[in-house]
């Protein structure tokens, strides 16, 4: 028998809905309208894609930026001190 090797799937960015319309032909309007200006305002990486809706007959167009260009957030160092000492007694000497 062979063993099979498991992959781990990582998923991607999830998708924002942009709006939703009832023909194919708007929405498709609107997914070229974006195009457009993300290319006047020189943005990278967004993408855009029109789904259907397959239980009203409707259709979405979904945007996201791809995950190769989304700003990498940089990690705080942790302090490796105690901190705040809990329950700690004060000298409060009240004349």
């Amino acid at each position: 028998m062979k063993e099979e090797e498991t992959k781990a799937i990582k998923q991607g960015k999830p998708w924002n809905v942009a709006a939703t319309f009832n023909s194919f032909k708007e929405a498709d309007e609107f997914r070229t309208q974006k195009l457009l200006i993300w290319e006047e305002n020189s943005k990278e990486g967004m993408q855009i894609k029109v789904r259907r809706r397959r239980s009203d007959e409707r259709f979405v167009v979904k945007i996201r930026l791809h995950p190769d260009f989304e700003p990498k957030l940089e990690k705080k160092e942790k302090k490796r001190g105690k901190g705040k000492k809990k329950g700690r007694k004060t000298d409060r000497s009240d004349s």
